[in-house]
């Protein structure tokens, strides 16, 4: 009796020897790296991260995200979860589960001028061991862009005779003083059939789009209006 027990506790001693080392060739097969990608990553233990965010030239706005564990005899498994929230609440979101070797995914919003300001990026970076069924501590990371829309006013420039008879004026139009908006191109044509009053001005709106600084105006988005103003209106931008 004595003897089966003895076997028993060193068959139990063994087994979990065993899951011990398992245990710990998971957790130390591979060395510390940081991610990599357009924006400082947060390293975390034996899996490269990266996320990216980024809009098309007619304001979709795109998010992805990707999780891959170091090559290890193991085959540790990636997970990414990728979150675009919009201002008024929109939400595009995709996750992969943990999946395999090397983890991706993408997701996009489409433009609407009606949610417009900051926009938030949210990727979920996660890895885990198959064998010992171990989560590894992950790391979480932020994007961001905003939306807005540009309001220029333009004044007459010049006019030029296009056709004296009849009469048809080519004029150009230019941003007034001060006008500090995205969206301004200069100078606008008009062709008038009579010449523009001093206070004749051209009232201009287009929506853009700004990512890590770079801002994109979005050519679909462009709309004016000719107005006499009586009293000065001025360049802003738009919520």
């Amino acid at each position: 009796m004595r003897h089966q027990m003895k076997s028993v506790i060193a068959k139990l001693g063994w087994a979990l020897a065993t899951m011990c080392m398992v245990i710990i060739m998971c957790d130390f097969a591979v060395p510390r790296v940081a991610g990599q990608g357009p924006f400082s990553m947060a390293p975390y233990y034996g899996t490269t991260t990266y996320f990216d965010i980024w809009a098309d030239d007619n304001g979709n706005l795109y998010g992805m995200g990707s999780t891959q564990p170091l090559p290890n005899p193991y085959n540790h498994q990636g997970l990414v979860t990728v979150t675009l929230t919009s201002p008024h609440g929109r939400i595009a979101s995709s996750d992969t589960a943990f999946c395999c070797s090397y983890a991706q995914a993408q997701v996009m919003l489409p433009f609407d001028e009606n949610d417009q300001g900051i926009f938030s990026l949210t990727t979920e970076h996660r890895n885990r061991c198959p064998i010992a069924l171990i989560l590894f501590a992950g790391v979480t990371n932020f994007g961001s862009a905003a939306t807005g829309q540009s309001r220029a006013i333009y004044k007459n420039d010049f006019c030029t005779v296009s056709t004296p008879s009849p009469l048809t004026l080519y004029c150009e139009f230019v941003p007034v003083l001060d006008c500090m908006v995205n969206c301004k191109p200069s100078p606008l044509v008009r062709r008038l059939t009579k010449a523009p009053t001093a206070s004749y001005r051209i009232i201009r709106f287009q929506s853009w789009i700004t990512v890590r600084g770079i801002v994109t105006c979005i050519p679909a988005t462009t709309s004016e209006i000719d107005a006499e103003l009586g009293t000065p209106l001025t360049c802003a931008e738009l919520p």
